[in-house]
């Protein structure tokens, strides 16, 4: 996951550099994907104290604080994806689907951490991958 999200980041401060109409969107797309990271590797961490924690009740309480911010984490990256695919339809520099893509996923996303229906929030984790995916493939493509 740290991957992928150092994939958008690089995508994002790509787009946030060059000017474009779509930076301003772009740059806050780059600082919240350096949240993204930074929470998942926090919120890993705390998954991995729980087994060195020396009582039930500090695990559950470290335990507690990931989920937390594992909850918010899906709010964070809707709004990237989202802001990712207004950058691009400002740039205009990736193909305009790409840019439904991340808006739709980033919607989806908001949705279902907003509803309690799981199939919604996997419906936006396999669009976020899939997104993901078109993204890296058209990014490698165009400056090849």
């Amino acid at each position: 996951m740290v991957a992928v999200f150092i994939g958008l980041f690089n995508i994002t401060r790509g787009m946030a550099a060059a000017g474009g109409k779509g930076s301003s969107y772009a740059n806050i797309a780059f600082v919240l994907c350096v949240a993204l990271i930074a929470g998942l590797i926090t919120s890993a961490g705390l998954e991995l104290g729980t087994t060195e924690a020396t009582s039930a009740a500090g695990g559950v309480t470290l335990m507690g604080v990931a989920v937390a911010l594992g909850s918010s984490f899906q709010i964070v990256l809707g709004l990237t994806m989202v802001l990712i695919g207004i950058g691009i339809v400002f740039d205009k520099n990736l193909h305009i689907v790409v840019a439904a893509m991340a808006i739709i996923t980033g919607g989806i996303l908001l949705i279902a951490s907003c509803v309690e229906i799981d199939s919604l929030g996997l419906a936006g984790w396999i669009g976020f991958v899939l997104t993901g995916l078109v993204l890296d493939a058209l990014t490698l493509r165009v400056k090849n």
